[in-house]
């Protein structure tokens, strides 16, 4: 049965629903909602447009454009009226005929008509097909006018959720800074640090370096990045005046260490930053017109050129070139006897003064000078005013292009330049922001109508795409450049600065922190991350699971807030989330509950959360509607939810399988006979009819999908037959040990009696006698290796360590920390034995006895192959983990179940080649080959441990021995026959914690983890790392080659990461200090050899003899003046310097020479 929107919603919606499916649009069709949600959604077109990009190229420079925003724009020029009273009706009157013709809902082809014929031909046959898969959220492969409706407003409801819980890139919160300013302040500038790089080119950091600021009144003051006050100055040259000049404008000269202050005595006045008095350097006077703007620019590859452009109240702009400012300053040095130079400006416009050029553009414009700004690239300039006949002016200094003007009618206030984005952005008297193309001139490619006073600040933010503006009014609000939305608005409520308009503003991309000023300072930062967490973080708490979904192409992932988040797979970036999917009130209060299960449908469209509260919830996930409620009776801890076609299938801490109908009221619910012992930890579906549950004491149990009726019993601590039917069900302490002709023999559980504390199980490991099997593979192929009795073999548990002192103290030698094979599969048994995860190979023949078509995994990590034929049983196991004792708690597996994908709680990935294991179906000679070649093309680790020839195969007998002898499987596993391992493929840390869900994305071969650091991370296939979800990247195309996203490491795993990890996620190619550690190793072993001769062989002895006497040669001391006789006396002779050795792993000793 259908699931349908209206079971378990608020009254209020289904009331509005009625109202729409009655006809009265003219309620609800023109309300406000539906207008914002048709316009939204038909915008920015169905999901997954954002990656189709047109490229345009404009005077020779390439720009990217988002295909979304060219819809945007087509889609503005619509009137909304017509919208939603034309086109709206008439898609309304398509449902409403095929509503009379008795048929529930348009089809997927008559939906696709209709949207063609209303809104438009605008949308590819893959967009329209994602879209009714949207809107169908009952799945029953029509869409009624009801949903249709009820997809519109939960759009428009998803946007504002979108818009409430989006990263803010400012808090609202604002730190207050005293300053001695008593006036507004006018200028707010960075003083840089400047250092030489590698290539002898001088570079400015902006994370380190000073603020000033300046004042009306002259004052100028220093400060730290932190907004600590450092000096006061006085910046009024003649203080004998009656009146004192007001000072307009101030820009920093970093390269010459000096700062120039432009006054209404229409003069600069440059003073010496560095000298410990704050000197007047040079004094710029004849100036026709008061200064009201000025920019600088220093050369970064030769600090001696500079340009300082200004512009006055004529309307002109001056451009004065420095050729030689380190060479005696600017305009040169000063006489002996005077500390200060003044300089005639005429002088400098006839070029009196040698290294100055000054460039004159007069009446540019017809009103005073706003503001001025130099563009290196393009060696040009730009300068706006108030005048609409002159707004903006963009002068081409080079010659090349051509100067021209950007009008507005009221004139324009501010503005700002970005190259990189290639954008101007302007804010002007009528309350608009302006974002202009360098190249075009006639009309904005963008406006923003937020503000409600006219804009006297503007800045971009480069590496972001956003714009900052400020209006008289104090109101701050940041823009998304390409989205063209606001992402944030601070009011000017809260921005107090004495009840002032902000006269001052200063953004560091650097320490991402914005200055206002008026006549008091006030700081917006935002705090950085702490550097021991995760580069970034996905979620705010450890991740549950991350499901991909192949409909909608994308992400879907859960956390422990209760937090659900759908991601965009091509770029990273957030879609949507909803909040508190899963709630309980507790003493009045609303608080989330742990979300511990999630699975989409069998269709795909619909999301299924179960919480530990006994929950499970059905959502639309691409809106964050919830469609339906069911609740355990038990209310226990939801661990496993399966859904077929009819069915939904939970498991839990219960015990039980409860069974619920799609759709169907929770008084359908059927709950089977409890046949497992203890706690159910997953659960699988096994095509066409089967139900496969794994519980905490290793049982594995086939079911019947329909009646709950029991085929048979897997537990690797009883036997490696399946048990079947319910035999030995309520018996779990029996045993079928096989004999070695693979014959299973009963055997009496008399000595496996209940031991009921630690105390008595290593008691039992000192007084346990009896002789026991070896470990058959792991000791075969030790040929120096003597058979050992069972009395020898011991074996360690970490849960041994938690005995009594006193116990420990009564017991002989270690055996608190040892014990027997025999006690130590009954410790297993009771603590490690869960089954964590269950994966079924859908691809494989089901009843082959020699084809295992289940794959279950848990604690210790070990991974077990089963086959469900009635003589099957377990036909491999091998250990997943990356050291003995961690346990494995994500598998997957490619649809063609090739590969298995393992993660471990250590945060190690691992790859495995199943392709030929435990399958009755092997590969030819050939096609192994073949295969092989493959994989060494594909995998870097693999072709690594080929090339490196260490053993032929990846995990032998010799290196297993040393891991599993205090670690081994079950003995009535069998493991002499069925510890098997496959290939492994790939092995790298992926997370710096443990990994809780593995996801493989199959069209395009990539891998997505998610783990308990709270961070959700990309891979390619062969280990190179794309990106972590929640920092946008770039997008990715239809294939990504190993190449694409080289040399990418994440910041913790580069922290904490083995050299075999870094070199897997560099592409095979050894980091730089791995060089450097293999190179001085070899440096020591070398001069280790010339010291001990029992180190070197017969040749290495004769190659030194004669490399000893060349070097003796080489010791003399001869002098370059007294010539080759010359000798220095020796007097006494001091005894040989001992090396200083440092012991390594493998008997490796390195030689530190001082």
């Amino acid at each position: 049965m259908a699931c349908t929107p209206s079971i378990k919603t608020q009254s209020a919606h289904q009331e509005k629903m009625r109202t729409i499916s009655a006809g009265n649009v003219s309620h609800v069709g023109n309300g406000s909602a539906i207008k914002a949600g048709i316009k939204s959604y038909l915008s920015a077109g169905p999901r997954g447009s954002g990656d189709r990009h047109i490229t345009s190229t404009i005077n020779g420079k390439q720009k990217v454009h988002n295909l979304k925003e060219k819809k945007a724009a087509a889609a503005t020029e619509i009137k909304i009226d017509d919208l939603s009273e034309i086109k709206f009706h008439r898609l309304q009157k398509i449902f409403k005929q095929a509503n009379d013709s008795g048929l529930k809902g348009l089809s997927i082809e008559e939906f696709k008509k209709a949207i063609v014929n209303t809104v438009g031909p605008n949308f590819t046959e893959d967009q329209l097909e994602t879209l009714f898969m949207r809107v169908d959220s009952n799945c029953d492969g029509a869409v009624d006018w009801e949903e249709y409706v009820t997809f519109i407003l939960l759009e428009y409801e998803k946007n504002l959720m979108v818009e409430t819980i989006r990263d803010r890139p400012f808090p609202n919160d604002f730190r207050e800074i005293y300053s001695r300013h008593r006036d507004a302040i006018v200028k707010i500038a960075f003083y840089p640090t400047v250092r030489k790089s590698s290539s002898n080119r001088l570079k400015t950091d902006y994370s380190n370096g000073k603020y000033v600021t300046l004042s009306k009144e002259g004052v100028l003051s220093v400060w730290t990045l932190d907004m600590v006050h450092l000096k006061t100055y006085n910046t009024v040259y003649n203080r004998d005046r009656a009146t004192l000049p007001w000072f307009t404008d101030m820009v920093v000269m970093y390269n010459v260490n000096m700062v120039a202050v432009a006054s209404t005595d229409r003069d600069i006045l440059i003073y010496d930053l560095q000298s410990k008095r704050f000197l007047l350097r040079y004094y710029l006077v004849g100036l026709e017109s008061c200064v009201t703007s000025m920019d600088y620019w220093a050369n970064p590859c030769d600090f001696n050129r500079a340009v300082l452009i200004f512009g006055d109240t004529a309307g002109s702009v001056y451009i004065i070139r420095f050729e030689n400012s380190l060479r005696g300053g600017p305009f040169g040095q000063p006489s002996e006897k005077k500390t200060v130079k003044q300089v005639s400006f005429p002088d400098v416009l006839r070029g009196l003064h040698v290294g100055v050029k000054v460039v004159k553009m007069s009446n540019v414009h017809d009103d005073w000078v706003g503001k001025v700004q130099y563009i290196p690239e393009s060696d040009a300039f730009l300068s706006s005013s108030q005048s609409p006949k002159s707004s903006l002016y963009y002068g081409d200094l080079s010659g090349k292009r051509g100067s021209v003007y950007f009008l507005v009618n009221r004139g324009i206030l501010c503005f700002d330049y970005s190259y990189m984005l290639n954008v101007i952005v302007t804010g002007g008297i009528d309350y608009a922001v302006r974002v202009w193309n360098p190249y075009v001139n006639n009309r904005a490619i963008g406006i923003f109508k937020n503000h409600n006073k006219p804009i006297n600040h503007v800045m971009i933010i480069e590496t972001r795409g956003q714009v900052i503006s400020i209006d008289k009014g104090r109101s701050l609000r940041v823009f998304d450049i390409r989205d063209q939305t606001c992402l944030q608005h601070i009011s000017g409520r809260i921005i107090k600065l004495n009840q002032l308009p902000v006269s001052a503003v200063f953004f560091n991309p650097a320490m991402k922190a914005i200055i206002l000023a008026s006549n008091t300072i006030i700081m917006l930062e935002k705090p950085e991350e702490d550097q021991y967490m995760a580069e970034v973080v996905s979620h705010n708490k450890p991740l549950v699971g991350a499901l991909y979904n192949k409909n909608f192409k994308t992400l879907v992932s859960a956390c422990q807030e209760s937090v659900v988040s759908v991601w965009d797979i091509n770029t990273g970036c957030k879609i949507m989330k909803f909040v508190n999917a899963h709630t309980r009130i507790e003493r009045g209060v609303e608080v989330p509950v742990e979300i511990t299960s999630l699975i989409f449908d069998a269709s795909g469209r619909r999301l299924l959360t179960g919480a530990r509260d006994g929950t499970v919830k059905i959502w639309n996930f691409n809106n964050g509607f919830c469609l339906q409620t069911l609740t355990l009776p038990d209310k226990s801890d939801v661990t496993g939810i399966v859904c077929t076609r009819l069915r939904i299938y939970v498991t839990g801490w219960g015990k039980a399988v409860h069974v619920y109908l799609d759709g169907g009221p929770e008084e359908l619910r059927k709950t089977w006979k409890v046949q497992h012992k203890d706690d159910i930890l997953s659960i699988a579906y096994i095509t066409p009819n089967m139900i496969v549950t794994g519980s905490y004491d290793g049982n594995i149990i086939l079911w019947s999908h329909d009646n709950g009726h029991i085929y048979c019993r897997f537990n690797p601590f009883e036997d490696v037959k399946p048990i079947m039917g319910q035999r030995h069900i309520n018996d779990g302490n029996r045993s079928n040990t096989p004999s070695p002709d693979g014959r299973r023999e009963r055997k009496t559980q008399d000595a496996e009696e209940e031991i009921t504390s630690m105390w008595e199980l290593a008691k039992l490991a000192t007084n346990k006698k009896k002789n026991k099997p070896g470990l058959g593979l792991l000791l075969e192929h030790n040929d120096n290796t003597h058979d050992k009795t069972n009395e020898e073999i011991t074996c360690k548990h970490p849960l041994l360590k938690a005995l009594d002192k006193e116990n420990i103290s009564s017991l002989p030698g270690h055996a608190a920390r040892k014990c027997t094979r025999e006690v130590y599969d009954k410790v297993c048994r009771r603590y490690d034995s869960a089954i964590e995860k269950i994966l079924y190979l859908e691809t494989r023949p089901t009843h082959e006895k020699d084809t295992a078509i289940l794959l279950t995994t848990g604690t210790e990590g070990w991974v077990r192959a089963w086959s469900i034929h009635h003589e099957g049983g377990l036909l491999g196991q091998f250990n997943a983990s990356h050291r003995p004792g961690q346990s494995v708690h994500a598998m997957a597996t490619d649809n063609k179940n090739n590969f298995l994908f393992t993660g471990d709680t250590q945060g190690y990935v691992e790859i495995w080649d199943i392709k030929d294991y435990c399958i009755h179906k092997q590969m030819t000679l050939a096609e192994k080959r073949e295969h092989i070649e493959n994989l060494m093309k594909k995998f870097t680790f693999f072709r690594m441990e080929m090339y490196e020839k260490q053993h032929k195969r990846i995990t032998t007998a010799k290196i297993l021995r040393h891991i599993f002898t205090n670690h081994p499987p079950p003995e009535t596993s069998n493991p002499n026959i069925t510890l098997r391992y496959p290939r492994l493929l790939n092995a790298y840390r992926a997370h710096i914690l443990s990994i809780n869900s593995i996801d493989f994305i199959n069209e395009r071969e990539l891998m997505v983890t998610a783990s308990s650091d709270c961070s959700i991370r990309l891979w390619t296939i062969g280990g190179q790392y794309i990106g972590t979800f929640g920092v946008p990247w770039a997008p990715l195309p239809q294939e990504v080659t190993p190449q694409y996203f080289f040399k990418n490491v994440p910041k913790d795993v580069k922290r904490a990461g083995s050299a075999k990890t870094l070199k897997v996620l560099n592409g095979g190619k050894t980091p730089l200090w791995q060089v450097a550690f293999n190179l001085l190793r070899e440096r020591g072993v070398t001069w280790l050899k010339k010291q001990f001769d029992h180190l070197k062989t017969k040749e290495e002895k004769e190659e030194l003899s004669q490399v000893s006497k060349l070097e003796s040669k080489d010791i003399i001391q001869t002098s370059n003046i007294l010539g080759k006789s010359y000798k220095k006396k020796v007097r006494h002779r001091l005894p040989p310097e001992l090396p200083k050795l440092i012991k390594m792993s493998g008997t490796v000793s390195i030689l530190y020479m001082n």
